[in-house]
């Protein structure tokens, strides 16, 4: 394990690097370890992030809502006590914890994010730095099952300047916002909150 800084952000994308082109099975990836909370972001910084997020998504009378790659659900546990939340998460080491923390099982749905989904509709879809985690061939893919799933995405993303082994897709805003463009989206808003996921965009689906 490489971590931070241990590969450039091309990684999977450079012939000389080993892990270069790979397809690396869900589980083997993002294990047990990798979800410890010490890994990511700071946890007090939660319920900001979420109430930043949460205020916006009001403003467009939101009731529903798919958070997809919910990791171990530190952001699902603030959002059910405000929304109906389904929490769609492909590893079976992130499901896990989400149960330890006390996520029920019924909003859980384990899916790999990089096979096509529809569970339905939804007044919003939450996918936050999710997308730089899939390798590039399945970036449509992601985006077409996002689409899919409601008129409105709230979207963040890491730009190229990370350097994470477990970033094989990390691209500029330009990028995904032409994937959403494909698929009849169009840019509603930036969100402008004080964390990284509470940077985001809306994307809502073009009338006519």
């Amino acid at each position: 394990h490489r971590g931070y800084g241990g590969k450039m952000a091309n990684w999977w994308e450079n012939k000389d690097d080993p892990d270069s082109f790979k397809i690396t099975p869900l589980n083997q990836f993002y294990n047990d370890e990798y979800f410890k909370p010490e890994h990511h972001l700071n946890q007090d910084m939660i319920p900001e992030i979420i109430e930043t997020i949460s205020s916006k998504l009001r403003q467009y009378n939101v009731k529903t809502i798919l958070e997809v790659g919910a990791a171990a659900g530190w952001f699902t546990v603030e959002l059910i006590k405000k929304f109906s939340v389904t929490a769609l998460e492909g590893s079976k080491f992130g499901i896990s914890k989400m149960v330890l923390n006390d996520i029920p099982i019924q909003s859980i749905i384990q899916h790999d994010l990089r096979q096509p989904f529809n569970f339905g509709k939804f007044d919003c879809v939450l996918c936050m730095e999710v997308a730089e985690h899939l390798e590039p061939p399945f970036a449509g893919t992601l985006i077409r099952s996002l689409c899919d799933s409601s008129d409105l995405i709230y979207f963040t993303f890491c730009e190229p300047r990370q350097k994470h082994v477990h970033h094989s897709n990390e691209q500029p805003f330009k990028y995904w916002e032409s994937l959403f463009q494909f698929y009849k989206f169009e840019l509603k808003e930036k969100l402008t909150g004080k964390y990284d996921r509470s940077q985001g965009y809306f994307f809502r689906r073009k009338i006519g």
